[in-house]
């Protein structure tokens, strides 16, 4: 009931048609608040869901996101496991502030994301997005760099570096002079 009433939240709050940096608007946060305070898992629903929902969220009130919703990603959070299942749940790239405040975290979420039991479906979510960071933001302060793509990669199991080669396949195949311009750079 917690995850129904927080997506309901989250369709209404999506109807006001809001500009971006706008805000939530007080009585959807107070809202928020009551739901994401719910015991056991009706809270977790509720924070997987506004995990998932973070680049739209952060369009509407990066402030709020910065400083309510990341400190859920930190592993000593209570909601370190459902903001991670959310957010990996959505499969994309973080926008640019978000991932710069995930980045520490990130970097160490193999082989903590092996305590939780998921399934593989978020671990392959996982190396590929560290591939997507590695390869096409390494430049970019959320995105990971030679020495940090790396560390990733040693973290992860041995089925989770297979889906990090197979990313690097699809890169390849995908985008024009894959192979050269991406690829081959990332395993130099």
């Amino acid at each position: 009931p917690i995850g129904h009433a927080m997506q309901g939240l989250h369709i209404t709050l999506e109807s006001l048609k809001l500009n971006q940096g706008e805000g939530i608007p007080k009585e959807f946060k107070l809202r928020i608040e009551r739901l994401v305070a719910s015991p056991g898992e009706g809270g977790d629903h509720a924070v997987a869901i506004l995990t998932r929902n973070i680049s739209w969220l952060l369009y509407l009130d990066p402030a709020w996101v910065r400083d309510r919703v990341v400190p859920w990603f930190n592993f000593d959070n209570s909601f370190s496991e459902p903001a991670w299942n959310g957010y990996l749940c959505a499969a994309e790239l973080p926008p640019q502030e978000i991932g710069t405040a995930l980045k520490p975290m990130l970097l160490d979420l193999f082989p903590a994301i092996y305590k939780w039991s998921w399934g593989e479906q978020l671990a392959r979510i996982a190396a590929q997005i560290i591939i997507g960071l590695a390869v096409f933001r390494s430049d970019k302060p959320h995105g990971l760099n030679s020495r940090e793509a790396r560390h990733c990669l040693r973290t992860m199991n041995d089925r989770n570096r297979q889906d990090a080669v197979w990313e690097l396949g699809n890169i390849a195949r995908r985008e024009a002079n894959g192979w050269s311009k991406h690829v081959i750079p990332f395993i130099n």
